[in-house]
């Protein structure tokens, strides 16, 4: 995978996970900044890494519902 590759995922999971953070904030009352701040960070990295090392829907697929999850763990609700 060449650098442009790279550079574009990287991009387009920050994106993604910006644009979940943001959607959370809409909707619920946060507990902690810093702690969202480390969730996102840790779902970023996992959903990136998956998406570059991984060609495989299936696992790419589980990874962006597994760092959705790790975001949301951070609201004052419950996941249903």
């Amino acid at each position: 995978m060449n650098m442009l590759n790279v550079a574009a995922v990287a991009i387009i999971e920050f994106a993604r996970t910006f644009i979940t953070l943001e959607y959370f904030n809409i909707f619920l009352a946060g507990k902690n900044q810093i702690k969202k701040i480390i969730s996102c960070f840790i779902a970023f990295l996992a959903t990136t890494v998956c998406f570059l090392t991984a060609n495989n829907n299936y696992i790419n697929t589980t990874s962006t519902i597994i760092s959705i999850i790790i975001i949301a763990y951070n609201y004052n609700s419950l996941i249903i």
